[in-house]
């Protein structure tokens, strides 16, 4: 499903959206650190550790 995703939208729209937070980019991120989390235990779990940002807030450049 991730790879279709990754082919089927265009460059351009990867950051950009109507609502900030729901970007592509955002929301892909998102998954992938939920899965990370259903993956570990909830003691501890370091969210953003991936790439070290707030999915939420980051600037969409």
């Amino acid at each position: 499903m991730y790879h279709d995703v990754s082919e089927n939208i265009p460059d351009e729209h990867w950051r950009a959206g109507d609502v900030l937070y729901l970007t592509p980019a955002r929301i892909v991120y998102h998954d992938l650190e939920c899965v990370d989390f259903s993956n570990s235990t909830t003691d501890g779990f370091a969210w953003g550790h991936r790439f070290t940002i707030d999915w939420e807030s980051i600037s969409q450049e």
